[in-house]
């Protein structure tokens, strides 16, 4: 009477075949089915998970007051080092990569802000010397941080130059 179920995942990601004799017994049958809906429970709780946007989010509000260690951060988020390791695996990603990012983005931010030296963008972002921040920002983007800032001027700028030499 349960042999309508043909491929069912069984434990250990096993799949049965129609005429499993197991198919028949309902404990084994109701096994299956607490197994699958938790697994499917389980996933989706994984892809909801927003580690990683928190864990940014994080980074970026303390990189004002120094780098904050993972354990810092797994601290601030209510969960062991090991937990955020492991979610942010499961997210593809790490925590020295999410630093990266962050702080490539607050550069490229504080780096807009023309009224800011170089020497100043680099100590607000916790590098000890001009000099690291800008091998960092050419790994990042493939320039040097004082060739970034002019090409942020934008077309509109350059038309104007254009109009005042005419």
């Amino acid at each position: 009477r349960f042999r309508s179920f043909l491929w069912l995942p069984a434990p250990g990601d096993r799949f049965l075949a129609r005429n499993d004799k197991r198919l028949t017994n309902p404990r084994f049958m109701l096994r299956l089915v607490m197994v699958a809906q938790y697994d499917e429970a389980r996933s989706g709780a994984e892809r909801n998970d927003e580690t990683p946007v928190r864990v940014r989010a994080v980074l970026a509000a303390r990189l004002g007051d120094g780098r904050p260690s993972q354990a810092q951060v797994a601290e601030l988020l209510s969960m062991s080092r090991r937990t955020l390791q492991r979610r942010l695996r499961s997210h593809g990603t790490c925590y020295r990569d999410l630093l990266e990012v962050t702080l490539q983005m607050a550069a490229m931010r504080e780096l807009a802000d023309s009224s800011l030296s170089v020497a100043d963008v680099a100590s607000r972002l916790g590098f000890s010397d001009p000099a690291n921040f800008s091998r960092a920002f050419r790994r990042w983007t493939g320039r040097s941080p004082q060739a970034f800032r002019p090409s942020r001027s934008g077309p509109g700028r350059a038309r104007e130059k254009n109009k005042k030499k005419k």
